[in-house]
């Protein structure tokens, strides 16, 4: 084999370097032409952009970020083209305008303009302020309207908050308008904690559900009172609100969604032992504190999801009985469709259909706060069950919500890191040069070319003469800019794809750099150990801007290589070094 690249590039110095390169061409064909998922990642900042204690997103039928806060506070966030940097802020509300939010919606069914907003609100034991005040009913649902947004006004009020961090959560709409709300339970399983205070208050009639609100009907009531007012216990009664319980048996659930095939998701925050004791019946306590994982559930009007709540088991004796996640549904109890990891909140349905040429289109996305990851549902056919639930990217400071953009890019509360992180879809072959300040910039070339979407190929013939080169990225302009560049024989697909260490970003196939080992690489960065020992075409190059390569008289045969590597670029996202575009060479 070695004999015959040899022979072939006998008449050119250049081409006989190139050939020791493509050694195993006839063993290691092309892969394929596979679409890789990945994401550009950074956060958002600019226009003096800020947030504390992030706690829900949405995009606004506008098209700008709105960034909802812990104390009250809402920005409305106005994103250049790529959807990676602020260039302006409106401040909506102020934190001396609004209590704590932990849900945010738009009513799209609405005429009015701009399009109103609403938000959940409530005192809760979330909050830098602590507890909230005994017996007290503080939950409410806030419309924010009129010009500039500048009207703010309580359609609901009076719902329950428990003094552990379960309060009214997540909104949604659906599409005539009606408002759905997430409402956390005040106990662990159905019964009070007896040891201390957390979640040690009874149910009342509309606590531990998910509540159904015509806040757009004629003459709708949403204030809520109680009798007796300012109670929680198993015998108060709704006095007055048009608010009323749509499915029921949620611990609390952070969040909801109605998704394009018509059903309504749900992510549910499951037991934990230390804090109270399950019901058994009406009357009867368990003896041991009930645990359970978190749930994800399809949320159908009348049906029971297991967590107890004896308030309204006087009318509905299956919500006597607490039920774990790990029973089959029976004519009393509807199971989770899956179950997920502790403290996951946010989710979203993904509606790109350009993203990855539509692979992640209907597809859940959620976040996981005590694991710090955003993962991926994949669901069945008919959205009636989950086929995978996996990790698609770590290291989220306490991930709280999750929004997605028309353009496919997605944006993560981190309300332990106080920031918005942004995941922009990303072919592997693009590259991230430049990515901090966009847009992403080409740097390596065959022929003048960065190859043509959306494979990043260069076709020649067998004779074509080839230049490789390489450029200095915009952060390095006039001066010279050390690299490293990794050739492998083949095109990149999904399973080549990987992922560098230091946040780095993504290459389409392996290299040193990953473990692995490249079939050659141009290396004037240094560390070899690292980045591969610089043995193509050698010795080392010149830094860039320079042709890595020249072959006048072409290639000689038929092969299929890429090449990608790293540089020096301090617009990189991490300041340092990016991973250059992908270029494949297609010799026919």
């Amino acid at each position: 084999m070695m004999k015959y690249f040899v022979a072939l590039a006998s008449s050119s110095p250049g081409i006989c370097l190139f050939s020791l390169m493509l050694t195993g061409l006839i063993s290691v064909g092309p892969l394929g032409a596979e679409e890789s998922l990945s994401f550009l990642r950074g956060t958002l900042t600019g226009s003096g952009f800020e947030t504390v204690f992030p706690t829900a997103l949405t995009v606004g039928p506008d098209g700008r970020l709105f960034v909802a806060d812990q104390e009250g506070r809402i920005q409305a966030l106005t994103l250049d083209a790529d959807g990676i940097r602020v260039v302006a802020v409106e401040m909506i509300t102020e934190d001396a305008d609004i209590q704590e939010i932990f849900g945010i919606a738009f009513d799209v069914s609405s005429p009015d303009s701009p399009t109103p907003l609403y938000v959940s609100n409530t005192v809760s034991g979330f909050g830098v302020g602590g507890r909230a005040p005994a017996g007290e009913f503080s939950g409410r649902v806030t419309r924010i309207d009129g010009a500039n947004y500048s009207q703010i006004t309580d359609v609901i009020t009076g719902l329950p908050i428990s003094n552990s961090s379960h309060q009214t959560n997540g909104l949604a709409f659906d599409g005539s308008g009606v408002l759905y709300i997430a409402q956390g339970s005040t106990t662990n399983a159905g019964v009070p904690n007896m040891v201390g205070n957390f979640l040690a208050m009874d149910e009342v009639p509309l606590s531990s559900c998910i509540l159904q609100a015509d806040i757009n009907a004629m003459g709708f009531d949403g204030v809520i009172v109680h009798n007796p007012p300012n109670t929680y216990g198993h015998t108060v009664d709704l006095v007055s609100g048009d608010v009323s319980p749509f499915a029921v048996g949620f611990r609390n659930p952070y969040d909801l969604l109605f998704h394009s095939n018509g059903r309504l998701y749900v992510t549910d925050n499951g037991p934990n032992e230390p804090f109270g004791l399950p019901s058994i019946d009406c009357t009867t306590d368990g003896v041991v504190g009930a645990q359970g994982p978190d749930e994800l559930n399809i949320a159908v009007a009348g049906d029971y999801y297991g967590h107890a709540n004896r308030n309204r088991g006087r009318t509905d004796v299956r919500q006597c009985t607490f039920r774990l996640s790990s029973e089959p549904s029976d004519v009393d109890y509807t199971a989770p469709i899956a179950v997920l990891p502790s403290s996951s909140n946010g989710i979203v349905e993904y509606t790109s259909g350009t993203a990855f040429c539509g692979a992640l289109q209907g597809d859940l996305l959620y976040v996981a706060y005590n694991q710090g990851t955003l993962r991926r549902v994949v669901l069945s056919g008919d959205g009636s069950a989950v086929v995978s639930d996996d990790s698609v990217t770590g290291g989220f400071n306490l991930p709280l919500d999750v929004a997605v953009g028309s353009n496919g890019i997605l944006y993560v509360a981190e309300y332990g890191g106080s920031q918005i992180s942004f995941l922009r879809p990303h072919d592997c072959k693009e590259g991230n040069v430049n990515a901090a300040v966009g847009p992403v910039t080409d740097v390596l070339f065959a022929n003048g070319s960065p190859g043509s979407l959306p494979d990043r190929t260069v076709c020649l013939g067998v004779t074509d003469p080839l230049t490789l080169s390489l450029v200095s990225p915009p952060s390095r302009m006039g001066q010279t800019t050390p690299f490293c560049i990794w050739a492998n024989v083949g095109s990149p697909t999904s399973s080549s794809l990987r992922e560098l260490p230091l946040q780095l970003g993504y290459v389409c196939m392996p290299n040193e750099l990953t473990g692995e080992t490249s079939n050659r690489r141009t290396n004037n960065l240094g560390s070899p150990v690292l980045l591969g020992a610089d043995d193509w075409p050698g010795p080392l190059n010149a830094q860039a801007p320079t042709d890595i390569l020249t072959l006048a008289g072409g290639v000689g045969f038929p092969v299929t290589f890429q090449l990608q590597g790293i540089l020096l670029d301090s617009d990189s996202l991490q300041g340092q070094a990016a991973v250059t575009n992908s270029v494949v060479i297609e010799v026919k």
